[in-house]
Parts: structure tokens; sequence; C-alpha cells
């Protein structure tokens, strides 16, 4: 029984955060989208590549990104 209520709670979690994401993959807030890109394969106890992209849709000057 606690196996079923968890698996049936791990779906719904998972289907919140189907819809979260914008289109093209990235996160939105005020009219700034934040993209961010893992190169594969992903090991333990390797460097990975890590891409991101910000875009907006007017020019913001001083915007911060912090990790």
């Amino acid at each position: 029984m606690k196996r079923g209520w968890l698996l049936v709670v791990g779906i719904i979690l998972l289907a919140g955060c189907m819809w979260s994401a914008a289109p093209g993959g990235g996160k939105c807030r005020e009219g700034i989208c934040v993209k961010i890109e893992v190169a594969e394969p992903v090991r333990w106890g390797e460097p990975v590549t890590v891409t991101i992209t910000l875009t907006s849709d007017k020019d913001i000057s001083g915007l911060g990104v912090g990790l």
C-alpha cells in the first residue's frame, strides 16, 4: 500500500514539473529567460560542460547571474 501511494505522489510531482518550463527548455520570469544545457555523458566525479543562455525582451543594465 505504501508503495502505491509513493508511486502516485511521484507521478503527480513529475507531471507538475512537465509544464513549468518554457517551450525552448528555459525558465522565464518578467521577460528574462534562462536556459541551462548540460553536455552528455554525465558521469560521477568527472567534469561536465554546462552552457547557460540568458535572453530578455529588453536591455537590462547591471543584470547579475548567480549560481
